[in-house]
Parts: C-alpha cells; structure tokens; sequence
C-alpha cells in the first residue's frame, strides 16, 4: 500500500505488520535490523542477531512486547482479519494462538508433520487453515483447534496458503502446482500447473476471481479462480 514502507536488512526469518501498522511481528532467526514506515511515522526494530522467539509489539506503545514465547523456531506468523488473535507455526509442526489484547496464549495445538510453512485465518476468523512440509492443507475450527477438513497430500510440501471469501483458498508448493478448493469440499476445484519451479507464494486478488503465484523460477503468474482442472 502507497502509506506502508517496509524496508529489511539481511532479515531471516518471519516479519509481518498489520494492515493498519498497529502491529509488527516477527520469528525465526534475525540478523541486522528492520524498519516500517506508516504514514509519517517510522519505526525501528532491532537489530537482532540469534534465534527469537515470536514477539509482537504495538506500535504506539515504544515496541513493548505484547506477546512473547520460547518454543522455538517460528516458520509462519498471521493476524486475525479482525487483528486481535495472532496464530504462529513451528518448525515442529505446532500452531500456537495468542489473543492479542491480554497476551495470554489461547490454544496451542499439533498440526503437521514437520514445520508449518504458512497460516492464513478465514475472512470471518472461524477457521485457521494451515500448510506445512507433510504435504498438507488443514482447516482448523477457531478458538479451540479442531480439524475442520484435511487435503492434499500428494504433492510434497505445501509452501503457501490464502484464504477468501465463502470457503474459497488456493495453495502452492514444491509439486510447482497451485489448487484451488471451496471448503467444507476436499477436492481441488481448479489445479494449474505453470511455475517450473516451486510455487513460494499466492494470494488472491481482492474480487477472487483470480490468484497470483509465485516461484521459485522467479516468475509471478496469474490464474482464474473458476478454470477447470
């Protein structure tokens, strides 16, 4: 966006800030520092230099730490659409929600067989669909972490994930495929095959009537949501 300026330095590891710049999070292993610019204001964090444990700050808050915890190396971060849950993804496969307001943390749960690579909340924050390096797309019901509905499975891992609208969400990964599914339905709705290598990133576009994927090929392509597989 023309307001959000995001700007890393030898940055490993997982930073994300919400829409709105009330949040910055981040996970993993950083090196160096990291600087967000909203609006007119510009904020600055680190530098680090080590593992970190998943931290939020508040913005307006001189960077105090709303959510701290030691449980290991974070692979994915996400907020709520109504930005007050923050979900985490482990390289042990774990997802861990906190609620955002009170720090305290809500469920912490088994999800995947090896790291979650990425989290996406649905638009009305009852699921919390999840990917990870076992190859699979899992749905979970919000706040207590039960299995809504599992698929994939058969493409290695899976590296990205984004949920719309009405159940709708596409992922990607090390097959170079990206699929498109309507929950509560575990078959693929469209599947595309163009990266000719690893798809690392998708999202939908804001009418979802198509997605975008990136690859490891360094190419960023565009599909229609509705084609036939």
């Amino acid at each position: 966006p023309e307001d959000a300026d995001t700007k890393l330095f030898r940055q490993r590891g997982v930073v994300y800030a919400d829409p709105k710049g009330r949040y910055i999070k981040f996970g993993g292993r950083v090196s160096g520092a990291t600087r967000f610019r909203f609006g007119n204001t510009v904020q600055q964090v680190g530098p680090f230099d080590g593992a970190a444990f998943p931290q939020v700050w508040e913005t307006g808050n001189e960077f105090t730490p709303s959510v701290e915890d030691d449980g290991g190396p974070v692979f994915s971060t996400t907020f709520s659409t109504a930005e007050d849950l923050l979900a985490v993804g482990t390289r042990d496969g774990r997802i861990k929600i906190w609620d955002l307001s009170s720090g305290e943390e809500v469920v912490d749960f088994p999800a995947h067989h090896g790291a979650v690579r990425d989290l996406d909340f649905s638009t009305d924050d009852q699921s919390l669909v999840s990917v990870g390096d076992d190859g699979l797309v899992r749905a979970w019901r919000i706040p207590g972490g039960t299995l809504q509905a599992e698929l994939g499975g058969e493409g290695g891992a899976v590296h990205s994930v984004a949920v719309g609208r009405n159940g709708l969400m596409v992922a990607g990964g090390a097959d170079h495929m990206a699929r498109v599914w309507r929950l509560p339905s575990n078959k693929p709705i469209a599947t595309f095959q163009g990266n000719e290598d690893r798809v690392t990133w998708v999202c939908l576009s804001p009418d979802q009537r198509s997605f975008y994927a990136a690859g490891a090929d360094g190419r960023v392509r565009q599909w229609p949501v509705s084609a036939p597989n």
